[in-house]
């Protein structure tokens, strides 16, 4: 049945929004973009496409999992002692994101 003009379900949007979230609020962009606004966050990193690394990150010293999302696939969560050569074969098709998931110890704040 047709919604309503009488029965709004959320009042407050302006234009009343019916439907599911678009899609780009999940992407590494909106995450990357709430980082910036909020000026707070995960260490992030994002690799360009082809970037090649050889060296981890200090920022995932302390890290067990590491959360890598490619921007072409879903995200995966990738052990620490494989993230060099998944880091390295991932961004050959597009950039890459990855973020601290799960922690052997707290990181230090600084």
């Amino acid at each position: 049945a047709p919604i309503s003009t009488e029965r709004l379900t959320i009042t407050c949007a302006i234009p009343p929004h019916f439907g599911p979230i678009i899609p780009e609020v999940n992407s590494a962009w909106f995450k990357l973009f709430c980082y910036s606004v909020a000026g707070a966050g995960p260490d992030s990193i994002l690799y360009p496409q082809g970037t090649r690394v050889n060296v981890l990150p200090q920022a995932f010293e302390h890290c067990i999992t590491v959360s890598l999302e490619p921007w072409d696939r879903d995200p995966m969560i990738v052990d620490i002692t494989y993230l060099l050569p998944t880091l390295n074969e991932a961004p050959l098709s597009s950039p890459v994101l990855i973020q601290p998931h799960s922690y052997h110890q707290q990181p230090p704040t600084t």
